[in-house]
């Protein structure tokens, strides 16, 4: 019986991929195999050396990291090929972001700086708000501040620093002599009357209050009753604290009378 050998001419050919190496040091990279011949209909399967967790099954595999990949294709008619490509990495960016500080009182200022590109794009809410890497600004309030740094080969990154706004308290010395009279900015008192003068704060809020009374004595409450024991003119000014910001205020005693407490 003669004997005959069939030859599969739709072979699966060798094939060529093409590759999109890594940019701007990311996982990034991607492959596309390119088959020809066979009976179509084909199946993909990506593998990674070394990697055993990693597997693909489209034409393309995406998101490919620097390494050494494998394709291999088969038809319907189970007739398989494969190649092995590089993906090649690619140096990232070096940035930073900074700040003169972190935590700021209302209405002092605050200097923001980033590194390592060409150009730079600084929001605030999605609201562009400068575009130099270094830049001065005196909030209101508490914000993130985003900046978009983009190098010379068009790759960027976005970095974001917050900045904490501490409210200024209010202080609002008041004084008067006499209890169940009106406070006011000033006020005097007489020593025959026993040299007392009451002070208080319509502040809200404020962790800490201290009066200086002007005459070398001092208070830490928020509202406080002074005697005086000498006839003299006194600036008396009241600190307010919340957290390290401190607010002033001023009140004015004129102490007369030469007698009292002496």
């Amino acid at each position: 019986v003669p004997t005959q050998t069939i030859t599969n001419e739709n072979k699966l050919s060798d094939f060529a991929v093409d590759v999109v190496n890594t940019t701007c040091g990311g996982n990034n990279g991607s492959a596309t195999a390119n088959p020809v011949g066979g009976s179509n209909n084909y199946t993909y399967k990506w593998t990674k050396a070394g990697d055993a967790s990693f597997g693909q099954t489209s034409k393309t595999a995406i998101n490919l990291s620097p390494g050494v990949y494998t394709v291999e294709v088969q038809d319907a008619t189970c007739n398989p090929n494969q190649q092995t490509i590089t993906i090649e990495s690619s140096a990232s960016m070096v940035t930073t972001i900074s700040s003169s500080k972190d935590q700021i009182c209302q209405g002092e200022s605050v200097e923001l700086t980033a590194t390592g590109g060409t150009t730079y794009r600084w929001t605030i809410n999605g609201n562009s708000i400068a575009t130099t890497a270094s830049f001065t600004t005196t909030p209101e309030t508490s914000y993130d501040y985003v900046v978009r740094i983009t190098d010379d080969r068009g790759c960027y990154q976005d970095l974001t620093k917050f900045i904490t706004v501490t409210l200024a308290p209010t202080a609002n010395a008041r004084v008067t002599a006499e209890s169940g009279v009106q406070y006011a900015d000033s006020t005097v008192v007489d020593l025959a009357d026993g040299g007392y003068a009451l002070f208080s704060s319509s502040a809200s809020l404020g962790d800490y209050f201290f009066w200086n009374f002007g005459d070398g004595n001092s208070a830490g409450v928020k509202n406080t009753i002074h005697q005086y024991t000498m006839a003299g003119e006194y600036n008396v000014q009241l600190d307010v604290f919340i957290d390290n910001c401190k607010t002033s205020d001023y009140a004015f005693v004129k102490v007369i009378g030469t007698s009292g407490v002496g």
